[in-house]
């Protein structure tokens, strides 16, 4: 698959040209698999990061510049599975338009039908974890502990000898706890429940 780069300008004065760096993508077959392109001009620059906006179904075009000298440009094209592809054109004002082709080798088509499952996942995990923290391969990821309700908390096993003043509530049958309670000191309970006598009702 290939796709053609280039540049197109103006002269404005002896010099002097308005130039736009563009990127067509008519003979990439996966052209929907694009995310969004980004160049990086001249160090001279003040912002040298310069975006490439769809302005056509294949055409991808910077902003205009003026300017009188010529460098190469990096064009980072971004795809929707995460990948990146580079390439890189020389600026020139020979004509008003100079491209080159490139060929652009990526497995875009069966990762970016799944990306619409990624983007579940992490909807699903920014919820439960702060998004800084998701894991870089969310296919991967872990399923997020879900913390257990207290009703879903199974009492550990009942114990029938208790050491002396220790309360294990899950021990005891409920209703000698009503009765003995208020009438002696909870460390005062025998230690051997079941041998407890039955309480008298008055």
């Amino acid at each position: 698959m290939t796709i053609e780069a280039g540049n197109t300008c103006r002269k404005l004065k002896e010099n002097n040209y308005e130039w736009k760096v563009f990127v067509n993508t008519k003979d990439f077959s996966d052209k929907d698999s694009i995310e969004s392109m980004t160049a990086t001009l001249h160090e001279s620059f003040s912002n040298n990061k310069a975006t490439l906006k769809k302005v056509r179904d294949t055409l991808w075009e910077t902003k205009a510049y003026t300017g009188w000298g010529t460098f190469p440009v990096k064009i980072n094209l971004h795809f929707l599975n995460g990948q990146n592809q580079a390439i890189t054109i020389d600026l020139s004002f020979e004509k008003a338009r100079q491209s080159k082709s490139f060929s652009i080798e990526t497995n875009t088509k069966p990762q970016a039908r799944s990306m619409r499952n990624k983007i579940q996942k992490i909807q699903e995990f920014a919820g439960r974890m702060p998004m800084h923290t998701l894991p870089l391969n969310i296919e991967s990821a872990p399923e997020p502990k879900i913390k257990k309700s207290v009703s879903n908390i199974e009492p550990p096993a009942a114990k029938t000898k208790l050491k002396r003043g220790v309360l294990n509530a899950s021990a005891f049958d409920y209703n000698n706890i009503h009765h003995y309670g208020g009438r002696m000191p909870m460390h005062m309970l025998p230690v051997d429940i079941e041998a407890a006598p039955e309480p008298k009702i008055k």
